[in-house]
């Protein structure tokens, strides 16, 4: 699926919280799920930067995960991008999963990304 630049702008800055929408089941807003505990939900990237890009968020609405989660909640959510992670690994074989533009002098390419994000806007 091909990225419309102009119509995700206009989405993201006056449309509803697409996660919140994802996680709704709302039609055209629909992830590939790829982990759930029932208080965080992982799902592939519909539009990757490399395959196996996945996000893991948690299920109520937080736009700001460090700060609008307590420690414990927090850390939660990191174990949970650790187990997608290893998932990701297990399934895509690259030589090293990680965070958005990591790079080193070895290795000055992006690998598949395993993020914990907040939600975005909310109307």
């Amino acid at each position: 699926m091909r990225l419309d630049i102009e119509d995700y702008e206009t989405r993201v800055r006056t449309g509803p919280c697409f996660i919140c929408q994802f996680l709704a089941g709302t039609p055209g807003f629909e992830h590939e799920i790829v982990y759930d505990d029932g208080e965080r939900v992982g799902f592939l990237n519909k539009f990757p930067t490399l395959p196996g890009s996945a996000l893991v968020v948690p299920r109520r609405h937080v736009e700001d995960v460090v700060c609008g989660l307590a420690p414990p909640q927090y850390r939660a959510l990191q174990s949970a991008v650790h187990t997608v992670a290893r998932a990701v690994a297990a399934v895509m074989n690259p030589e090293r999963v990680g965070k958005p533009g990591y790079s080193n002098v070895r290795n000055p390419w992006r690998l598949p990304d395993v993020l914990a994000v907040g939600h975005g806007q909310s109307k």
